[in-house]
């Protein structure tokens, strides 16, 4: 991943660069074929616990993110949804010792006729040893943010410029509200901002719930990203 001064480039728009392709039949691909068939059994069985339990445990903010995101199945269910790897992409490990893997989301909304489906690099890591538990760890993104304690912000490189911008006003903007708070910003008190710049609507849209159709531009939630829409193509 990149971050302002020590960029650190995790994902190349053509998976290039430090990562590695895999065979099929190795123990960090069958890991990841684990991961994304125990969250698609839990889909099809409505079993949350079982979900999560794929969902990167050290990462608060993408926990909240999906676990709202499988309430909202039964709130508002949405027809066939899958959630699978596309078999034809290359999957490729990352110097990290993560996995980067084409991820396809496809689904029928009840009062669409067509069926909505989208495809997101996906990243997937283990704790501790490449034989133990791996986890989803969220959208593969091409550049990270992370330079500035409490804040963390995510985009593609073509989104680059978004991030920076967002980068220089974002923590004046949480201190600022930290202090009429009545909260000390240099306390430690401060809940993580992260912003994520999603280069699709239909990918935003999909990543606040299935069900969510209506046009927007950004949102938010206690607890989740700041989600913007960096471009709509």
């Amino acid at each position: 991943m990149r971050s302002v001064g020590a960029i650190l480039l995790g994902l190349c728009a053509a998976f290039a660069c430090a990562s590695v392709p895999l065979p099929n039949d190795a123990l960090e691909a069958q890991r990841v074929r684990q991961v994304v068939e125990t969250m698609q059994s839990a889909i099809d069985r409505q079993d949350p616990g079982a979900y999560m339990a794929m969902i990167d445990p050290s990462d608060p903010v993408l926990i909240t993110e999906h676990r709202a995101w499988f309430a909202d199945l039964d709130v508002s269910p949405v027809d066939d949804l899958r959630v699978e790897l596309d078999a034809q992409a290359q999957v490729v490990l990352d110097d990290d010792g993560s996995v980067i893997a084409p991820l396809v989301f496809s689904w029928q909304v009840p009062s669409e006729e067509k069926p909505r489906r989208y495809e997101m690099p996906a990243r997937f890591a283990p704790i501790g040893s490449t034989k133990g538990q791996w986890h989803f760890t969220g959208r593969a993104w091409e550049i990270a943010l992370l330079d500035t304690p409490g804040v963390r912000i995510y985009c593609d490189e073509v989104h680059h410029d978004i991030a920076q911008l967002a980068m220089e006003r974002v923590p004046a903007i949480r201190d600022a509200i930290a202090q009429d708070m009545g909260i000390d910003p240099n306390g430690g008190d401060l809940h993580e901002v992260v912003v994520k710049i999603y280069p699709k609507m239909r990918e935003l849209q999909a990543s606040i719930y299935p069900s969510y159709t209506a046009g927007i531009s950004g949102w938010n939630e206690p607890g989740e990203s700041i989600k913007i829409l960096g471009r709509d193509e």
